[in-house]
């Protein structure tokens, strides 16, 4: 991923990664990606008849009630144009990586 926020970082050294970032997970559980696209050439999304933003879902797993954290990943998309999130529920550790010459 491109653009990473970051928080609880010790001292509050940087909150911002200008770069690109691999995140890992261990012990996924289940996910949800949700996106939603914007209109060719224009700066709005693709409505509905009733004028909520069309939405596409795909979900995978299931969710745990025990030892599980859930993350939450947002963002605008290259490509398709729109906006996309993930959630992510998973029983392990997380792992990221990225330059540190790209902390902002």
């Amino acid at each position: 991923m491109w653009g990473l926020s970051l928080s609880g970082t010790p001292k509050n050294e940087y909150d911002f990664v200008a770069g690109f970032s691999t995140i890992s997970f261990e012990g996924v559980t289940s996910c949800l990606l949700e996106v939603s696209v914007y209109k060719p050439n224009e700066n709005d999304f693709i409505k509905t008849n009733d004028g909520m933003n069309v939405r596409l879902t795909k979900s995978w797993g299931e969710s745990l009630d025990y030892e599980e954290y859930r993350y939450h990943l947002g963002g605008a998309l290259d490509w398709p144009s729109g906006y996309c999130q993930l959630g992510i529920n998973a029983t392990g550790k997380v792992r990221v990586s990225f330059e540190t010459n790209d902390c902002v």
